[in-house]
């Protein structure tokens, strides 16, 4: 989706600039890891997509409430609610 594809994009080039000596996949990790509720969650809110964003310096590319709706769609099905599995956004973008 153009959601996740505009997520991928920004995050693969923050960890470039910042992170050039981690995995993508640890990198990923690490990022979502920071927005979860406790360090055994398996699920993020969406808008916490947006707050990491804000942290990195990418608040212009904050997710609309249209695309997070897509996002959700394409991550479990519906947008009844507003989480998302961590292992779905890490396999997204």
């Amino acid at each position: 989706s153009a959601p996740a594809e505009k997520l991928r994009c920004i995050f693969e080039e923050y960890r470039k600039t910042n992170f050039s000596r981690e995995t993508p996949n640890r990198f990923k990790k690490e990022l979502f890891k920071s927005v979860a509720p406790s360090p055994t969650a398996t699920e993020i809110d969406v808008e916490g997509i947006n707050m990491l964003l804000r942290n990195i310096g990418h608040e212009s590319d904050c997710l609309s409430r249209q695309e997070q709706d897509t996002l959700l769609d394409e991550a479990v099905g519906h947008h009844d609610t507003r989480s998302i599995p961590v292992e779905k956004v890490l396999q997204l973008v």
